[in-house]
């Protein structure tokens, strides 16, 4: 809600002058922003704010959340539609609305060959930390070193 809504209001007048400027998803999910109520947005910013106390209340406890990056492997390219694939993919969100820093590194693949990411976040504004926390990995795991075969 949130992104689309600022998206919206940014990109108002370019996608009402020129729509073909943008790709037909990037037009369709901007335009649900113009049909949202300033009571969704605000309900959505409450949520967002809620979210950023707990996760900041479990990174007392924490130094870093580490996740699976995708809730799973990536799709086929043939038969892909971006309208149905996208969405509810990521385990990313959590970290993009609360703004902590996160990255995503390889750690496997699966038994098709596919890769597999591993998702670091930490605390606000510690992107030093998990840039760290990352390459510390790497360098011990060395998946970045392996290639599926084909």
């Amino acid at each position: 809600i949130i992104m689309v809504s600022e998206a919206y209001a940014f990109h108002e007048p370019n996608l009402k002058s020129r729509p073909q400027d943008f790709g037909e998803i990037v037009r369709a999910r901007f335009r649900i922003g113009g049909l949202l109520s300033a009571g969704d947005y605000l309900q959505a910013q409450r949520c967002r704010q809620w979210s950023k106390r707990e996760f900041a209340e479990a990174l007392r406890k924490v130094d870093f959340f580490v996740t699976p990056t995708m809730t799973q492997p990536a799709p086929a390219f043939e038969g892909y539609d971006p309208n149905t694939t996208l969405m509810g993919r990521s385990f990313t969100a959590p970290f993009n609305v609360t703004g902590l820093p996160a990255i995503s590194v390889p750690c496997g693949f699966t038994e098709a060959g596919l890769p597999v990411g591993m998702q670091i976040a930490g605390k606000p504004f510690d992107e030093p930390g998990v840039i760290q926390a990352a390459y510390t990995y790497q360098q011990h795991a060395r998946w970045y070193e392996q290639r599926p075969a084909i």
